[in-house]
């Protein structure tokens, strides 16, 4: 008899590798002539990284980054040479199971550890990054991780935010002019296992920052915050339709009133 296992991992308990082993041994107990074929599911969650890199024969490689909190780190990503290919979790720089509950602080936590990873694939040679978006610490809708890229998150007096979600709220201008001009030749595809809206009552802040410990004041803030960089965002965006100037790289600062 032939048992698929196919389990994905279990939230700050174990892996999806190891569940399957678990669910071996449990099988093998009580038919030991059974033959088990483990296949690690994963959703854009830990696990992503091994599951891909695995799949398509490719290698891992690790890095010093920048955990939620500011912490140096190291975080593993993984390459596929031959595809150029860069298989990225988000949860490896700015996961939940890499802060202690009692230091859990979805306010102040950052993705620029993510950006850092990104920088690194690049490196590497990556023109095409897959990256999962579970497990996360944070709540700064990337805002932490660009400007590990080169652009700058600036408060009304010119200088940079603190790191954060919550900063956002005094967010007044983003200036892409240093973003890494990689990015224009880099395709970027995110997993993930759900379709969420930004903001409003399904959106980010609301649905999944009250498993982060987030207080119900501190989601008002976070859901204030990222209508902030929303707005401004848009702005930024807008700033030269020219599509030449577009690829050049050539933005203007936009302030947003």
């Amino acid at each position: 008899m032939t048992f698929v296992l196919t389990p994905d991992s279990f939230k700050e308990s174990m892996s999806a590798a190891q569940a399957v082993n678990a669910m071996g041994c449990g099988v093998l107990s009580a038919i030991p002539d059974a033959e088990c074929v483990g296949v690690p599911m994963v959703d854009g969650g830990e696990g992503t990284v091994d599951a891909v890199v695995d799949a398509l024969d490719g290698q891992r490689v690790v890095v010093d980054v920048e955990d939620p909190l500011g912490r140096s780190t190291e975080a593993t990503y993984g390459y596929i040479p031959h595809r150029r290919l860069a298989v990225i979790e988000i949860a490896e720089a700015a996961g939940i199971e890499l802060v202690a509950v009692n230091e859990r602080d979805v306010l102040g936590a950052s993705t620029f550890g993510v950006g850092q990873l990104i920088s690194s694939a690049m490196n590497r040679g990556a023109t095409d990054l897959l990256i999962g978006l579970g497990g996360s610490a944070t709540n700064d809708g990337g805002a932490g991780m660009l400007p590990a890229l080169g652009a700058r998150f600036n408060g009304v007096d010119g200088h940079r935010l603190a790191p954060g979600g919550a900063a956002l709220a005094h967010l007044h201008q983003i200036d892409p002019a240093d973003l890494d001009p990689r990015l224009l030749y880099t395709r970027i595809r995110l997993a993930c296992d759900v379709t969420a809206p930004l903001l409003g009552s399904n959106g980010a802040s609301t649905v999944f920052e009250p498993q982060k410990d987030a207080s119900a004041a501190d989601v008002a803030r976070l859901e204030s915050a990222l209508t902030r960089l929303v707005a401004v965002s848009c702005d930024t965006r807008s700033c030269d339709t020219d599509p030449r100037r577009r690829r050049s790289r050539r933005w203007a600062p936009v302030r947003a009133t």
